[in-house]
């Protein structure tokens, strides 16, 4: 059994971290968590994680260093646009409008968001999300004597890795046409904030490029420009509640 756990050890390793930056994501967005959104996020981590891991093992041992640490990287991406918008507007945004809105966003906003991202609390946003890539890249320099962190360039275990992946991803189909509200939210009530909340992130970004797939999305006209000067001030006051809340232990109430 153990040797089956060291072949999965990229899988499990990349399952954890992604599960993570959902917890993370929640924490600082101020989003319900419960037990049902632990468990879809655990799934779709699965999911997730199952393929970084088949994607690394693609790759030569010191081209698969590299490939893990960008996937690691670029997956973060994401969690990071969503919170600072978050601090900056209360809300969360689809991809229609972030792609949309990101001309309009850089070229009216640079010094909100650069005021944002150098903050105290964006700083520890950073730095919550880079640190798998530094504990990754420093296991896999350090205590990865015998290259286990890259998976066994075999294609029995790619094979695994894609079984264990669409498991996953069957049984989070399966558990949401389980569950009546579950169901209409995930289909025809489809609404992407709603769906961060009870999914997670990468579920609702991965049912949006579905959409834009199908032609099913919603177009999406957005201008940064007509905001208020109220929602450009509020992540300061949300800063302030949030650092509040990480400090006195009681992040799960900021919001109140």
């Amino acid at each position: 059994m153990w040797k089956a756990i060291k072949k999965s050890i990229p899988w499990i390793l990349f399952t954890i971290i992604y599960w993570y930056e959902e917890l993370i994501f929640n924490l600082f967005t101020e989003k319900s968590l419960g037990i049902w959104t632990v468990v879809f996020c655990l799934l779709s981590a699965l999911t997730i994680g199952g393929v970084a891991a088949l994607l690394v093992s693609l790759f030569p041992r010191r081209g698969a260093k590299i490939v893990a640490g960008v996937i690691l990287l670029l997956s973060s991406i994401p969690f990071l646009v969503e919170i600072f918008i978050y601090m900056q507007f209360k809300i969360l945004y689809d991809l229609n409008t972030v792609v949309f809105g990101a001309g309009d966003a850089l070229g009216g906003f640079s010094k909100d968001i650069w005021r944002l991202v150098s903050s105290p609390m964006g700083i520890l946003v950073i730095i919550l999300y880079l640190l798998p890539v530094i504990s990754y890249g420093l296991v896999a320099i350090f205590l990865d004597k015998e290259k286990k962190l890259y998976g066994e360039k075999s294609w029995k275990l790619r094979g695994g890795l894609c079984g264990q992946a669409l498991l996953a991803y069957l049984i989070f189909l399966l558990m949401v046409n389980a569950l009546p509200a579950e169901k209409a939210l995930y289909t025809k009530d489809y609404v992407f904030s709603d769906a961060v909340d009870d999914f997670g992130l990468m579920t609702a970004i991965r049912k949006e490029v579905v959409l834009k797939i199908t032609g099913q999305d919603k177009k999406v006209e957005f201008d940064f420009a007509n905001l208020s000067t109220e929602d450009m001030d509020a992540s300061e006051e949300h800063e302030g509640v949030a650092v509040d809340a990480l400090d006195s232990g009681e992040s799960a109430t900021a919001s109140d």
